[in-house]
């Protein structure tokens, strides 16, 4: 009587236990499952970002190589032209507009070529990252920011969409400088490390709070840093930017050769 007593609650207990242990593991199961579904929602993500990136930089590239060929050379067929008139003619006063125009024309041209370089810089698509980065400081340098460059490993390597990639970080992050620093000198690093590319640009500028960042009320458009950090998390990469009030800015990047 005693014995068959003692049996039943074992039972019962083994028959709990046995329930608990299928429930853990259907939770396991489901647990599993949904984070397979959250990477690979993820993945997909990645994908579709990614390509609309990609078709953007490709309309950009059109519309820069259609301002540099179409409109910059019809404008300097113009100016030609009127530079032949002004030449020829014998007339002080249409002579003296025909100058202001060759003016104009040579203003026009000059913006055309800013733009269609903004847009994007045919030297990216026909010399490298490295050739194109060394024209965006020489270039960001007439700002009066003293910028030094330093650029190791076989950028010219990696593939077309991580250079251009680059490009645009540091372009961001110059523009930042140029604007918002108040910066005397500025040390951009651009580097291939092992199976990564790291970027590292510092400014002894003004600086800004870190609530900038991370504070909506605060923050207008946070100096494009949304978007550049952004960016860079589509290609699987990390992008930290460091700053105190009066003690400048550092903007760090690190991004994986091949999309993790």
């Amino acid at each position: 009587m005693n014995n068959g007593w003692r049996l039943m609650p074992t039972e019962a207990n083994e028959t709990n236990l046995d329930q608990m242990r299928q429930a853990l593991s259907e939770l396991r199961r489901q647990h599993h499952d949904i984070l397979q579904q959250m990477r690979s929602g993820q993945k997909k993500y990645q994908l579709i970002a990614t390509s609309v990136w990609r078709v953007q930089e490709q309309e950009r590239r059109r519309l820069a190589r259609e301002l540099h060929d179409g409109v910059g050379q019809n404008l300097t067929a113009l100016k030609n032209a009127l530079v032949q008139l002004s030449a020829s003619s014998d007339d002080s006063q249409l002579t003296e507009q025909l100058n202001m125009a060759v003016e104009l024309c040579a203003q026009s041209i000059a913006d055309t070529r800013e733009l269609s370089r903004l847009l994007r810089p045919q030297i990216l698509d026909d010399l490298g990252l490295k050739a194109a980065l060394n024209q965006l400081v020489r270039v960001t340098n007439r700002s009066g920011v003293q910028i030094e460059i330093i650029c190791s490993g076989e950028l010219d390597s990696i593939n077309a969409d991580l250079q251009t990639l680059a490009y645009r970080v540091v372009q961001e992050a110059l523009n930042n400088v140029v604007k918002h620093a108040r910066a005397k000198q500025c040390t951009v690093t651009v580097r291939v490390d092992g199976s990564a590319l790291k970027l590292d640009i510092i400014d002894d500028g003004c600086g800004f709070a870190p609530s900038l960042l991370t504070d909506p009320k605060q923050r207008s458009d946070a100096f494009g840093t949304v978007t550049m950090r952004e960016r860079v998390a589509l290609f699987g990469g990390s992008c930290v930017i460091q700053s105190r009030l009066n003690e400048g800015t550092r903007v760090k990047a690190r991004i994986p050769l091949t999309l993790e």
